[in-house]
């Protein structure tokens, strides 16, 4: 159309969202299924690519001196808020004091202020007893906690994301004594017991990486865990 310059030809499935710097002179363009690009404006010039392996439709604000975005997204943890300077691209940098489970994020055009959506899955694990009866809640926090497994004596091993990433945690038959025994910082989860209830195997998916199958040892009355070993 007259008056319209087309400023992208990208491959499929092509640029899905836009964002000006607030001076106007900079563009950047969420590409595909997880990318960002930045270029100068009106004349793009150069594409540089800044944001990679991030969650499709998340968004994207820039601050206010346009040295950096902000996006909101997945990268192998909860949605976070994540800082990304133009000056280093693939330095991000995971806001993890703010905006843990944080979508559609913006920001400011004259004040140092973000404002984003928190919305958080509270999910937690009850126990119902099998001839019947109330249900009782064993295990729960401000987050997701699922996937749990029972082992013979009656331990509970379950995935949690309370610390911030899908880790695995053990309690007591009763959700006593929860503490996290693995620290892989990827999504981690699908805890199964061994028969004696002496070891506890699970899937981890790290960032950028396939997923693998790895194992702890787990015993005593403290439920004592051995540093995780990968398995495959």
């Amino acid at each position: 159309a007259r008056g319209h310059k087309q400023l992208t030809d990208p491959p499929a499935p092509g640029d899905l969202g836009v964002e000006l710097s607030h001076d106007g002179r900079q563009i950047a363009v969420r590409r595909g299924f997880g990318d960002v690009y930045v270029a100068s404006f009106p004349e793009p010039g150069e594409w540089r690519r800044i944001v990679s392996n991030q969650t499709e439709g998340e968004a994207v604000t820039w601050l206010r001196d346009g040295s950096a975005l902000v996006t909101s997204g997945f990268m192998g943890s909860n949605n976070s808020l994540w800082l990304h300077p133009l000056a280093t691209p693939g330095a991000s940098i995971r806001l993890t004091s703010v905006g843990v489970e944080a979508f559609q994020v913006n920001a400011s055009a004259d004040l140092n202020r973000l404002v984003w959506l928190h919305s958080v899955d509270d999910t937690n694990i009850w126990r119902m007893p099998a001839a019947g009866g109330p249900a009782v809640r064993v295990v729960s926090s401000l987050f997701r906690d699922s996937d749990v497994a029972a082992s013979p004596t009656g331990a509970l091993a379950f995935r949690s994301d309370r610390s911030g990433y899908p880790e695995i945690w053990v309690a007591g038959p009763s959700g006593e004594n929860q503490r996290r025994i693995t620290g892989l910082e990827g999504f981690t989860g699908s805890p199964r017991w061994s028969a004696d209830g002496r070891r506890l195997a699970f899937d981890s998916r790290l960032p950028k990486a396939n997923g693998d199958i790895w194992t702890v040892a787990c015993d005593g009355p403290g439920l004592e865990c051995t540093k995780p070993v990968r398995v495959t």
